[in-house]
């Protein structure tokens, strides 16, 4: 070994060993207490500060979130409530609050039973669609027309039940027309009649047509929408 490179390791040696330097005792790895190899170096937490898991589960509530929100916000039904945008408008006074087999009770408080309903500019009408005579030729009418729209699954009106859309105007974007108890088609001819004003047509039975249009009446004004009603027990 060069004179130079011995002598400055023997100075380096020297102050690794002076307390003075070091401020501890010099000592080897080998001389370090089994203690202090063993703790980790990086944490500072003793094991003591560790707890161990409690032998009782905690309960679903104590999981909870501090700003979980309360029951009451939980009900289907306030939250649809929340999401209804129609809520803030006015029901117009034509709306169907209840239908019967025979009739319909009416938003504005008026009931009508044994006539179908024509709901037009937000006004009530009765509709005579088959029954056109009186007494016993009424329930002869009624029932031939009951027989044959159960055979065919069709609803043929006579052409004078749209008279009332040749004379209003407006006329409405769209009639819902309910054909009683069960959907049935609309003859071709009453079809091409109407189409042929301008109007559009969305055929149902009542129970939903009358639903139907209270949503869409609701929505937009009266002169758009119009609905022509069968009594929901015709084709029972």
């Amino acid at each position: 070994m060069m004179p130079a490179l011995a002598s400055c390791s023997r100075r380096i040696l020297r102050l690794c060993r002076n307390p003075a330097v070091q401020g501890t005792p010099w000592r080897s790895i080998e001389q370090a207490p089994a203690v202090l190899l063993a703790r980790p170096f990086a944490s500072s937490v003793s094991q003591r500060d560790i707890k161990k898991p409690s032998s009782t589960p905690t309960s679903a509530a104590g999981l909870r979130p501090t700003n979980f929100p309360s029951e009451g916000g939980n009900d289907p039904r306030e939250v649809f409530s929340e999401l209804d945008v129609l809520s803030g408008l006015p029901i117009p006074a034509s709306a169907v609050d209840s239908v019967f087999d025979d009739g319909f009770l009416l938003n504005n408080g008026q009931e009508i039973h044994g006539d179908g309903v024509f709901l037009l500019n937000n006004d009530v009408f009765r509709w005579k669609a088959l029954i056109q005579g009186s007494g016993d030729e009424v329930t002869r009418e009624l029932e031939g027309a009951t027989a044959k729209a159960r055979r065919t699954g069709v609803l043929e009106l006579n052409d004078e039940v749209w008279g009332v859309l040749d004379v209003v105007y407006p006329k409405p974007d769209l009639l819902i027309i309910g054909t009683g108890h069960r959907t049935l088609l609309l003859h071709p001819n009453s079809r091409k009649r109407i189409q042929g004003m301008g109007i559009n047509l969305d055929v149902m039975d009542t129970q939903h047509a009358a639903a139907q249009y209270n949503l869409l009446a609701t929505e937009r004004p009266g002169t758009q929408v119009a609905a022509a009603l069968m009594m929901a027990g015709f084709g029972l």
